[in-house]
Formats: C-alpha cells, sequence, structure tokens
C-alpha cells in the first residue's frame, strides 16, 4: 500500500481531481496541476514540500509528459 508524504497509508497509486477548472493529478509523490485546461502543466515533488513552491517542469519534462498521460488515461476512465 502507498504511503502519502504525510505518512498516511492509501490504497490508491495515484488520484484525479478538478477544482475550480484547475485539473490536478497526483502520482505517488508527484504532482502535475494546470491553471487552465491549456495551460502548461506545473509538476511538484510533494516529498520536498507539500506547499507546491517548486515547479520543476522544466527540469523533468520527461516525467511531465509521462504523468500527463496517466492523468488522461485516468481522466478518460470516468464517465463526463
Amino acid at each position: 500500500m502507498p504511503v502519502l508524504t504525510n505518512g498516511v497509508a492509501t490504497p490508491h497509486e495515484s488520484f484525479y481531481f478538478e477544482y475550480q477548472g484547475h485539473p490536478a493529478f497526483r502520482k505517488g509523490n508527484w504532482k502535475i496541476v494546470r491553471e487552465s485546461p491549456d495551460a502548461p502543466w506545473q509538476i511538484f515533488n510533494l516529498a520536498e514540500g507539500m506547499a507546491e513552491e517548486n515547479n520543476v517542469a522544466g527540469e523533468s519534462p520527461e516525467r511531465v509528459e509521462a504523468i500527463g498521460t496517466a492523468f488522461q488515461a485516468y481522466r478518460e476512465s470516468f464517465p463526463h
């Protein structure tokens, strides 16, 4: 069972949500978010801080792409 950065166990490897039009997806300690549906992804390593202050998208484009692809597949698995 995966453990979140706050030490709480969760049965989920990842989860997706949207808040006020901002899509987000968490996979392990990584979280991608967008300020709008057509904005570029921002990516944060939550193991280094839950405050989402250090966007590392420019340093990790391959991780952004991989998690973005996982986000899209996860999102499409739900009826709209």
